[in-house]
């Protein structure tokens, strides 16, 4: 057995930890998901308050699932405003460029390293170690994924291979199709796991998802 319970306990009660429903959380882009995680924006704030850091940049929210003894980070990334106030009116050829720009900006590697730094702290806050736990990483979004039922999009799946040709042959492709291939191709390739409690690379979730996954 974990630690886990005993961490949730002491950081909840020494004003670490604040339960807040998703769809409650700053920015939130899952509006219906009510799933209930720690405010993981308020617990990096009291971390850099007691550890007298710079703010880091870390995930939304941290999710427990005592029985399988696993935290789980989230992270949200909005698309639909992009679409609505970004690249409205604009040609295919500059859908491109401003996503790339967006999606950049989002800064996914900076939230997985400052999140794991966050934990670290918590760690050394409490005494309480976390060495038995798995940590995981999801994304989500607010836009449907191609591939519904992994929650990711498999690089050799049909649906992957289909937009790589179309883009390649400057052919309509969906918009949302091109976002996740993009995000995707940044959460497998440049996002940096030294952590041995890491086993699965982060992944991609619609918001309808993670309900799905751990509502």
């Amino acid at each position: 057995m974990s630690n886990l319970i005993d961490f949730y306990n002491y950081h909840l009660e020494n004003g670490f930890f604040t339960v807040n429903k998703i769809s409650a959380l700053k920015d939130s882009c899952c509006v219906n998901v009510e799933v209930e995680v720690i405010d993981f924006d308020e617990t990096k704030t009291q971390i850099s308050k007691a550890c007298k850091k710079p703010l880091p940049k870390s995930c939304d929210g941290l999710k427990f699932i005592f029985d399988e003894d696993t935290l789980v980070f989230v992270e949200m990334k909005g698309i639909k405003n992009v679409y609505k106030f970004d690249i409205a009116d604009k040609s295919r050829e500059e859908h491109e460029g401003i996503l790339d720009e967006k999606i950049k900006k989002f800064n996914l590697p900076k939230k997985v390293i400052d999140s794991l730094s966050c934990l670290s702290d918590l760690v050394s806050i409490s005494g309480i170690g976390l060495n038995k736990v798995q940590i995981k990483f999801v994304f989500l979004t607010d836009i449907p994924l191609v591939d519904y039922n992994s929650g990711v999009l498999d690089v050799q799946s049909e649906e992957y291979i289909e937009y790589t040709f179309s883009y390649l042959a400057y052919e309509d492709v969906e918009l949302d199709t091109m976002v996740q291939a993009k995000m995707k191709y940044i959460v497998d390739n440049h996002i940096p796991i030294n952590d041995s409690r890491v086993l699965d690379r982060p992944i991609l979730m619609s918001c309808e998802q993670f309900v799905e996954f751990y509502g």
